[in-house]
């Protein structure tokens, strides 16, 4: 039910996971991802260093390393998972 309900909660703590373990791991879908998938936040960061601010124009310092009242922020999660820095990366 808190899935259906709120995705904006669901979208932060997925970032907010994400930022705190460094990495997801996907599991293997019959159709969609049969190898499964990994992903590790430590790319983002090598991205935003490396790239600056050219192609994954969103990530900031902030998206990077959040404090604690910007945790809650639903812009510095959705600028993780925006489209420029899925391309980018």
């Amino acid at each position: 039910m808190f899935l259906i309900f709120d995705p904006v909660h669901t979208i932060n703590n997925v970032y907010n996971n994400f930022q705190r373990h460094k990495v997801f791991q996907c599991p293997s879908l019959a159709h969609n991802l049969p190898d499964g998938c990994l992903v590790d936040f430590n790319h983002v960061v090598a991205l935003y260093t490396h790239e600056s601010l050219k192609k994954a124009h969103k990530l900031s310092p902030a998206t990077l390393n959040p404090r604690s009242t910007e945790k809650t922020s639903v812009k510095l999660a959705m600028s993780v998972f925006c489209e420029s820095t899925r391309d980018a990366l």
